[in-house]
């Protein structure tokens, strides 16, 4: 009887763990997406921004031919096209190019921008020490950064402006068109976590 007791007293500790880890992922995720919501602008409104720094552009995958991904290629595109609209000093392009392999995000994103969008090579700059969104949103700062545009699909949105504003900056978002992806439940799943995970360390 006594053994029973414990069992399920265990059972409701653990139950009661359980619900206080659930409310607090997701109020964060609540809050985050809320806070961006206002930060997120269309590609014709970014002409009305004043002293724009750059244009950021989120790096992703690059296939084995050198090509970029559906998702990349959807970023490169609307950076190209806001960065021609808006006054932005430059297009910063940031992503996953230090590995010794010759994988070079930053170096295909950059290739694309200038042989299919026309973008002039001296108004470029690449940052291959992208490796998650803090990184490369903390490698614009140490650029000099401090008012900029993120170009990222919908879902990556609210937690790359959430670590720049933690990072004292003045962000604004511009989402990349949004394709159907097989993956993408799974992506949005692990967005949830990624998000009190940054939350964290931009807290920290």
């Amino acid at each position: 009887m006594k053994k029973r007791k414990k069992i399920k007293k265990a059972a409701l500790v653990f139950f009661a763990v359980v619900c206080v880890v659930a409310v607090y992922v997701l109020s964060v995720n609540f809050y985050i997406i809320g806070s961006a919501k206002k930060s997120i602008v269309s590609r014709s409104e970014t002409a009305f921004l004043k002293n724009i720094d750059c244009v950021l552009v989120l790096g992703c995958g690059v296939r084995p031919d050198g090509s970029p991904s559906d998702m990349l290629g959807e970023r490169i595109q609307e950076g190209s096209g806001t960065f021609k609209v808006c006054s932005a000093d430059y297009l910063f392009l940031t992503g996953d190019g230090s590995s010794r392999d010759g994988y070079d995000e930053p170096a295909v994103m950059k290739r694309v921008c200038i042989q299919e969008y026309g973008i002039a090579e001296e108004k470029i700059k690449t940052d291959i020490y992208g490796l998650s969104t803090y990184d490369s949103i903390m490698n614009a700062r140490k650029d000099g950064v401090k008012k900029l545009v993120i170009i990222t699909q919908s879902y990556h949105m609210p937690r790359a402006l959430f670590i720049a504003r933690q990072l004292g900056l003045e962000a604004y978002g511009v989402e990349a068109h949004l394709l159907r992806y097989p993956a993408q439940i799974l992506w949005s799943a692990r967005e949830v976590l990624a998000r009190n995970k940054d939350f964290i360390k931009c807290i920290f």
